[in-house]
């Protein structure tokens, strides 16, 4: 996975060398260890990027869904889930934009 992810960085700041980037963790993932580690790994390689000079990289997790706002498709999320994601999405992406 790591390997793979920051080749994918990689191409993508080759391709947008000036856009913000932000590298999320979906409502899907619930609170486990797996969680843990992915958004752990997700960290690091920012971290490391930073440490490369590429500034315009962020993260953001979003809050796991527990059911309470009901379920997509296969458990995807609901129009409520949704609503309470874009919630979280918009001021964190209007802070990065400086809007």
């Amino acid at each position: 996975l790591d390997s793979t992810y920051r080749a994918f960085l990689s191409e993508l700041r080759g391709n947008y060398p000036d856009s913000k980037i932000v590298l999320l963790t979906g409502c899907m993932l619930h609170p486990t260890p797996v969680l843990d580690e992915f958004r752990s790994r997700l960290d690091t390689i920012v971290a490391e990027r930073k440490r490369m000079g590429d500034e315009q990289l962020f993260r953001l997790d979003f809050e796991p869904q527990d059911g309470s706002l009901g379920y997509g498709a296969d458990w995807h999320p609901s129009k409520l889930q949704q609503q309470k994601m874009a919630d979280t999405l918009i001021p964190f992406v209007s802070s990065v934009m400086g809007w």
